[in-house]
């Protein structure tokens, strides 16, 4: 989704799906350099936490981090 508009619109729907259901807070995940992430912190309070993304490789399995270059990873959202 590249239209900064969209992304808004969608997550403020979301938002008012969320408060009819009584749910009060809702997790997205971004990576550090991902564009939309800006989109987020100029159109929503919010609360961010700080991880790292770590790359495992198996000996004759994936490859380095180094390899990943640019790519915009997408992070998937767990809570405990």
């Amino acid at each position: 989704m590249n239209d900064p508009e969209t992304l808004r619109r969608l997550i403020s729907t979301m938002r008012v799906m969320a408060g009819r259901r009584e749910i009060e807070l809702i997790t997205l995940g971004f990576a550090a350099n991902d564009p939309r992430l800006a989109v987020v912190r100029q159109n929503f309070r919010s609360r961010e936490y700080h991880s790292r993304l770590y790359v495992v490789r198996w000996p004759e399995f994936g490859g380095a981090a180094g390899e990943l270059g640019g790519w915009l990873l997408a992070p998937e959202v767990a809570l405990l």
